[in-house]
């Protein structure tokens, strides 16, 4: 089993060396604790592009002239909270202030000398070419003599603190003075919001390398932002504009020992992009909104994971296959009653992946054409199969199958809720007043089934059984079956089977709804559906953790040519998301 996901790598920065300053002096003794391993390889870097980052000397798209008058009319201030009480006039002699104190004073305190030493960044004085030792006398300012002075940027070595975690007061105060405040501080704020903007854009080793100087001045570590405020993080959220360019991602749980159940679920952030046509539209398909280039990047990414797998993950599926003589595709069709009904769908091949939930939009980018219904796949892709017309995905609140108990005036959904009522002659519950689905029922609901599901997932999977009081059915006669695993030995004795039932997948869908033939028409389908979907959202259930908070989900999928069962979705309050199909893809062939 693997899960394959584009990371940001701020993972990694829990894991550089930790540095403590002591406020009890303006900069004290440095504690440095033994780095653990950093993960340099968490960031796909063939997916990522390094981000923009603003290394400009100014605030943001502000005019930082002394004179405000040089601003035309036609230019306003910015209004983030960090630039709007900024008055240039009354700020520019402070900095200059600052940094004065930072040349005359700073630069040769024992205590700066070391911090920069460890944060690997050189003082003004220690320049190779051009060193600053101290402030200028006013004549050698005099920006109309060519040369006579290039004043330091404060801004390089602000950057450094705060990405190293050592822009504490008393540290700003050891370097820039007792009023580095209103000196800097605003500069402070600006490079704050600036390197959470910069690490939401990329990842650990793209933030890394934004704020290394070249050639030999590289930052040593990252730490997360000291003590970030609410409003900071307001502020680079609001800079992350919805609209931005941005590289596509891709994210993939594979697990190909399921064999001939789903082996990879794929999602792609272009999806969030996609769009969904009308009921009533010619092409009953959804499809991706993004760019040419996107949609290239996108493509790529699908062939990567899939060569990935075929590459790492493939070897060992089929050496496990041959060491235990067992194979996706059975040989004992005929002695396995869940499989004598020619509905089955088969199972993949050993060498090809099935992949479930797939976007339509996104199996699409893995024709030539683009076009979903065009069997044309790219070049080294075999495409055995996907579903045309592909299934309708539905989607559930969760707080639409909240049903109040009735001696219950609380607002609690615990499992252990009335469920709602059924019509007479049915209940919830077999003569022993057992609740779900029981072991000597699989082989029945796998036999109803079309897709291939193991005894072992059934045992895996909640589900809800509806009975009849009008006749007790029992366990048809599988005497045959043949699997280790799921011989007569393993089965429960003789006893009553259920006429309706609904499993949730381990995806969180309604993965199974059936009511046998001469039960339908009566609601049924409403009744087990309901609650089986109540009872795996309600608190405690298995698709809501107790006291987790939030809107929580429920989704089914339906072939689009299945009217009835889409009436029942629709019945069921669900709404169309998007389609998706599953597919068995080969992959280099």
């Amino acid at each position: 089993m693997c899960v394959c996901v584009c990371g940001s790598g701020r993972e990694c920065w829990e894991s550089s060396p930790c540095m403590e300053i002591h406020e009890s002096s303006p900069l004290a003794s440095i504690a440095y604790h033994s780095p653990k391993s950093i993960g340099l390889d968490s960031e796909y870097n063939g997916h990522r592009q390094a981000p923009a980052v603003c290394v400009s000397e100014s605030p943001c798209e502000y005019d930082m002239s002394p004179n405000q008058g040089m601003l035309t009319p036609t230019e306003e201030p910015p209004v983030d909270a960090e630039f709007s009480q900024v008055d240039l006039n009354e700020w520019y002699p402070r900095y200059w202030a600052c940094m004065q104190h930072f040349l005359n004073q700073g630069q040769y305190s024992p205590q700066v000398q070391a911090l920069a030493a460890f944060v690997n960044i050189r003082l003004p004085y220690q320049r190779s070419t051009t060193p600053v030792i101290g402030f200028p006398n006013p004549q050698n300012m005099d920006s109309r003599v060519e040369g006579t002075y290039n004043a330091p940027s404060l801004r390089p070595f602000i950057r450094r603190l705060i990405v190293t975690g050592y822009d504490t007061p008393s540290v700003l105060q050891a370097f820039f003075g007792d009023d580095w405040q209103a000196g800097v501080g605003c500069v402070c704020k600006q490079e704050r919001i600036n390197y959470l903007f910069t690490a939401k854009s990329g990842g650990w080793t793209s933030t890394k390398a934004a704020y290394d100087m070249l050639p030999d001045e590289q930052t040593p570590f990252l730490r997360p932002l000291r003590e970030a405020t609410e409003e900071e993080l307001r502020i680079a959220e609001s800079r992350w504009r919805v609209d931005a360019p941005t590289s596509p991602w891709l994210a993939a749980y594979v697990d190909l020992f399921a064999g001939r159940e789903t082996q990879i679920v794929i999602y792609s952030s272009l999806e969030a992009q996609a769009t969904y046509p009308g009921i009533d539209d010619d092409e009953f398909v959804s499809i991706l909104r993004a760019s040419r280039e996107s949609l290239e990047q996108a493509r790529a990414q699908l062939l990567a994971l899939l060569s990935h797998v075929k590459t790492y993950m493939l070897p060992d599926y089929l050496s496990s296959i041959q060491s235990t003589g067992s194979c996706p595709i059975p040989n004992n069709l005929g002695r396995d009653p869940a499989s004598r009904h020619s509905g089955l769908i088969p199972a993949p091949p050993p060498r090809a992946f099935l992949i479930g939930n797939l976007h339509t939009g996104l199996f699409s980018l893995l024709s030539a054409s683009g076009d979903y219904t065009h069997s044309d796949p790219v070049p080294g892709l075999r495409v055995h199969r996907f579903d045309d017309p592909p299934y309708v995905k539905y989607l559930f609140r969760g707080q639409d199958f909240v049903i109040d108990s009735p001696d219950s005036s609380d607002s609690s959904n615990s499992p252990d809720r009335a469920p709602a009522p059924l019509p007479d002659g049915f209940r919830f519950t077999d003569k022993g007043g057992r609740i779900g689905v029981q072991p000597h029922q699989y082989d029945l609901i796998r036999f109803r089934t079309c897709v291939p599901r193991s005894r072992g997932t059934l045992t895996k999977l909640p589900g809800v059984t509806i009975y009849s009081d009008r006749e007790t059915q029992l366990q048809p006669h599988l005497s045959d079956s043949s699997d280790a695993a799921e011989n007569s030995a393993d089965r429960a004795p003789l006893g009553e089977m259920p006429i309706a039932w609904a499993f949730l997948g381990i995806d969180g869908s309604l993965a199974t709804l059936h009511v046998e033939p001469g039960y339908r028409g009566q609601g049924l389908a409403l009744n087990v559906s309901k609650e089986a979907m109540r009872r795996g959202m309600a608190e405690g259930g298995i698709w809501r953790d107790r006291g987790e908070e939030g809107e929580i989900w429920v989704h089914a999928n339906v072939l689009e040519s299945n009217t009835a069962s889409r009436r029942v979705m629709e019945k069921l309050g669900g709404d169309i998301g998007w389609t998706c199909t599953w597919a068995v893809v080969e992959y280099d062939i």
